[in-house]
């Protein structure tokens, strides 16, 4: 069998269903379209199911990463503000029982824009100087 894991054009797949509803047996449309009569019977099942041949996008893999997850990423980030993402990552999979990859990790923070933004240094301003910028300010 050549044909395994290749997906029936629509339409052939038009052509079974007028051979099914011409009251042809599923064996002699089987024969007719060279396709397996499992493929020949799946296809009039969808058919009477949906009322269609078409084929319908497929979701691709599944998501090990859920929304929970997301939401519970999100708390960690806001309860520690100015943390590293190396940081981030060892926190989350502390409280997290799913074990996630850190690339993992890094991509949803990517995903929830999270960039890091922290003062490298603390600018203190004296009380003298604070006392210009409030007047200079308020002379504007």
């Amino acid at each position: 069998m050549s044909q395994k894991n290749r997906l029936t054009p629509t339409p052939i797949k038009e052509l079974i269903i007028s051979w099914h509803q011409d009251g042809k047996k599923l064996r002699e449309i089987a024969e007719l379209a060279r396709r397996p009569r499992s493929t020949v019977h799946a296809i009039i099942k969808r058919w009477k199911d949906t009322g269609s041949v078409h084929n319908h996008w497929r979701t691709g893999r599944k998501s090990t990463f859920t929304t929970r997850d997301a939401n519970k990423l999100k708390h960690v980030i806001k309860t520690n503000v100015g943390a590293t993402t190396k940081h981030l990552f060892e926190i989350f999979l502390a409280e997290n029982p799913n074990k996630f990859s850190r690339s993992t990790i890094y991509r949803q923070l990517k995903k929830l824009k999270y960039v890091r933004r922290s003062l490298r240094k603390l600018m203190v301003v004296k009380a003298k100087n604070k006392q210009i910028r409030v007047r200079w300010a308020k002379a504007r």
